[in-house]
């Protein structure tokens, strides 16, 4: 999520796509997903962050993660 929040690796800088991963990721580690989510979200506008939060929680719903 970083890398293609920041542009980095090759990768074409997206921010709200970078978020919507940053988000996703931050279920296995909320504390990790938490402090890095702030970083990338003070360079986004309210918009935008909601947009990747909607688009997280599709992501989500339509890919349930296994409990096994």
């Amino acid at each position: 999520g970083v890398m293609m929040a920041e542009g980095l690796g090759g990768l074409e800088k997206d921010p709200v796509s970078g978020l919507v991963w940053i988000n996703i990721g931050s279920l296995a580690d909320g504390n990790l997903g938490a402090k890095v989510r702030a970083l990338i979200e003070q360079k986004l506008t309210d918009d935008e962050i909601e947009e990747a939060e909607r688009r997280a929680r599709e992501w989500i719903v339509a890919n349930p993660l296994s409990k096994n």
